[in-house]
């Protein structure tokens, strides 16, 4: 599935003539085990044991600079930021003149476990542990509108405009 929608993104740019690119987070549930796959910087969580973990996460173009212990990835993280927004997706993985690097996953999954699934949008504003603290898992719908209107509140305050704020939540 991440072949094709990379393909498409190619042809839309390829017809525009100007770069089309995105992130995407699969996930599916078949019983007790869930398999997630992940391009970009749209982000997964795990909610288990009083603790969230980011889960499939695509290795950044420019990790090898922190492998080698050149840079921190907080240092890495800060110097892309502080470009212009349109050169983001050059230091990223999800660039759709080539194929992604991706990420995939399995996990076995305890009952009270919840899998977070948002966009890049959310996760800039609300850390996983703000998100683990906020989410409630027997009011689900509840607990993602609050955090998508906290992530809101937050974006428009730091930024003056709000990015594609998508959640998903599922609780086992």
């Amino acid at each position: 599935m991440i072949w094709q929608i990379n393909n498409k993104l190619i042809e839309i740019s390829q017809s525009r003539k100007s770069l089309v690119f995105g992130t995407l987070v699969i996930c599916a549930v078949c019983g007790d085990t869930i398999h997630i796959a992940a391009a970009g910087d749209s982000p997964a969580y795990f909610l288990h044991n009083n603790t969230a973990v980011r889960i499939a996460k695509p290795k950044k173009k420019y990790q090898n600079l922190i492998d080698l212990g050149l840079f921190s990835e907080e240092q890495l993280e800060e110097a892309v930021h502080r470009l212009p927004e349109h050169m983001w997706s050059m230091f990223d993985t999800f660039i759709p003149s080539v194929v992604p690097e991706y990420s995939y996953e399995e996990i076995s999954l305890k009952d009270g476990d919840v899998i977070v699934l948002c966009c890049d949008g959310v996760s800039d504003c609300l850390s996983p542990e703000f998100i683990w603290e906020n989410i409630a898992a027997d009011n689900l719908p509840q607990s993602v509108d609050t955090l998508i209107n906290t992530a809101k509140e937050r974006s428009l305050g730091e930024k003056g405009y709000c990015d594609d704020l998508t959640m998903i939540a599922y609780c086992h």
